[in-house]
């Protein structure tokens, strides 16, 4: 009859965290290169898949958060619930913003009042006299 090691779970848990920071590390750099492809409105798409790929793998793997406390797991469903009340607002204001850009118009060039009470109190310099 074989028995388990003790240390057998921590190795398992470690090639498991070295697993995932290396696929982390492949979706880093397919990141860093479909920013260079010419893909055009599908490159936002493919970055955005990518970031939520990288997220999930930081979630269930190294915040553990399957396993964590409620209050835990709370947190992290509210922070998603902002986020997605974050990405509606800004579709919302990209889709009703006006495509018209406003006139131009010459900036006003606004000289420095100074009052008349303030110019009593600045002493005026005159040039020395000559002497004889």
């Amino acid at each position: 009859m074989k028995t388990a090691r003790p240390l057998d779970g921590y190795r398992r848990q470690i090639r498991r965290l070295a697993v995932v920071w290396l696929a982390l590390l492949i979706l880093l750099m397919l990141s860093f290169g479909s920013a260079y492809l010419p893909l055009g409105a599908f490159n936002l798409v493919v970055s955005l898949v990518i970031a939520a790929v990288k997220i999930g793998l930081i979630v269930l793997f190294f915040m553990q958060l399957p396993h964590a406390s409620v209050w835990s797991r709370l947190a992290g469903w509210a922070a998603l619930v902002l986020l997605a009340v974050l990405c509606t607002l800004s579709t919302f204001e990209g889709i009703t913003r006006l495509s018209e850009q406003a006139a131009w118009q010459q900036p006003i060039i606004i000289s420095p009042v100074v009052p008349q009470s303030t110019q009593a109190q600045i002493p005026q310099r005159h040039p020395p006299e000559p002497t004889p």
